[in-house]
């Protein structure tokens, strides 16, 4: 889904569930006003609508060449765990130097 048809998606959600979203618990005793009933769900949509302008990045700047997706990170993040597992004994200061070779040279189109 490009970015105008996301946010133009998610712009008819919230109208449409606007007064969902708004529901609150009875309120507890000693409170003004209850909790939120769906909080979870809330989470989610304030996260997704404060961060909406990063979710575009690699939308609004082609020429930087960043991926639509993290599965390179997720990559990179399991060669780095299997390092650490396959060299579990040694000093915090070689791990930190270990991972940081893995880091510098890690190169994420030549590993497909």
């Amino acid at each position: 889904m490009d970015k105008e048809s996301f946010i133009g998606a998610f712009n008819e959600w919230q109208e449409q569930w606007h007064d969902f979203l708004k529901e609150r618990s009875e309120p507890t005793k000693g409170k003004r006003l209850g909790e939120f009933k769906h909080k979870r769900l809330r989470s989610a949509w304030r996260s997704v609508r404060r961060n909406m302008p990063w979710l575009w990045t690699f939308y609004d700047y082609p020429d930087l060449g960043i991926p639509n997706t993290n599965n390179a990170l997720e990559r990179l993040n399991g060669i780095v765990k299997d390092l650490l597992r396959r060299h579990r004994g040694i000093s915090l200061k070689k791990r930190k130097q270990l991972i940081a070779t893995k880091l510098n040279t890690y190169k994420p189109h030549r590993n497909k």
